[in-house]
């Protein structure tokens, strides 16, 4: 077992990794109050631990996936909170995928101004990247993540042998933002990368992606400054998830966007390498790219027609860079 300690200005939490999680829930979860489990039908064969482990629960049991983070199905689970008189001393936890965590974290900060929040992420994504850090968010419309806030969870609980269960697709879709961690911050975690050793090493690449994300989100857990590093390839690959209507996965969106602002930089070949030889999908239609900047412009990082971008010189280094629409579409020439 595994315990990464986050410290945070709101609530300081641990992030607990182990190689089962049905021991996890079993030892962890030590819960006295009432219970709501937020938990995704793909997953839904982890209920009865919960069910086992946990006195007081009431199972909300929805479809995952990009749909999943609206206003509508936020509103649902909270008119559900509210019938079975939930309190802000209550628990919520959220059992899934990123959109999961994304909507379980967003109504336990904002129902009654903040309940209590456990993370258990099933799918790679969530367990690198959206369940630390305490950001939540949901889409409007055809934006991604424009409502949102800032909320630490009491615990997250990562089981390895989840992913064992992913398709190759999902599995490496989060291991795309561990990718995304290794050019900006760790050499090392790049060369795993570059020598195909990723699946061979998740528990390391797992523990590694989020020591370096701690290390960024303890100095500025509230996205002040030094965090947007995090958003390394997120300016294109947000734009590129909505105009593809979400087919694109987030992480295949992410290693596009990684692309585009890395093309004229030393490591570029290697890059593509890695992420062609990862099955992503790769986005090369000019008239979808330029169309991509039509949403960058409302992306919540751009302003008065300007965006602040990462780039990264060189492997284990980042940059800020603020570039105009106009520049950003001379990337895609």
């Amino acid at each position: 077992m595994k315990i990464i300690p986050i410290h945070s200005k709101k609530l300081d939490y641990n992030v607990v990794i182990d190689d089962s999680l049905e021991k996890l829930i079993k030892t962890e979860l030590k819960i006295e109050t009432k219970c709501f489990l937020l938990i995704d039908s793909k997953v839904s064969r982890y209920t009865k631990y919960f069910i086992e482990t946990i006195k007081d629960i009431y199972v909300c049991e929805i479809d995952g996936g990009e749909s999943s983070k609206s206003i509508i199905k936020g509103e649902y689970i909270i008119q559900k909170l509210l019938e079975l008189n939930f309190s802000k001393n209550d628990v919520l936890i959220a059992v899934g995928g990123g959109t999961i965590g994304d909507l379980g974290g967003y109504i336990a900060s904002t129902y009654k101004r903040g309940m209590k929040l456990i993370h258990v992420p099933t799918t790679t994504l969530s367990a690198i990247d959206s369940s630390v850090g305490g950001k939540n968010a949901l889409n409007f419309g055809s934006f991604k993540n424009v409502i949102g806030t800032i909320y630490p969870p009491c615990k997250v609980l990562i089981g390895l042998d989840v992913f064992s269960s992913l398709d190759e697709r999902n599995f490496n879709n989060g291991l795309f933002e561990a990718l995304k961690i290794s050019v900006i911050l760790n050499e090392e975690l790049f060369n795993i990368f570059e020598n195909g050793k990723q699946k061979e090493q998740l528990a390391f690449v797992i523990e590694q992606s989020i020591l370096n994300k701690k290390s960024i989100v303890e100095i500025d857990e509230d996205n002040e400054n030094i965090r947007d590093v995090l958003n390394f390839g997120h300016t294109f690959g947000h734009a590129l998830e909505s105009i593809t209507n979400f087919s694109l996965l987030h992480g295949e969106a992410i290693a596009n966007g990684m692309l585009l602002i890395s093309k004229n930089q030393s490591y570029y070949e290697t890059l593509y390498n890695i992420i062609k030889g990862m099955n992503c999908p790769l986005i090369t239609d000019k008239n979808t790219l330029l169309s991509s900047l039509d949403y960058i412009k409302n992306d919540k990082k751009a302003l008065d027609e300007k965006v602040k971008i990462v780039e990264s010189k060189k492997i284990g280094t980042y940059k800020f860079s603020v570039l105009t629409i106009d520049e950003l579409k001379g990337r895609l020439e």
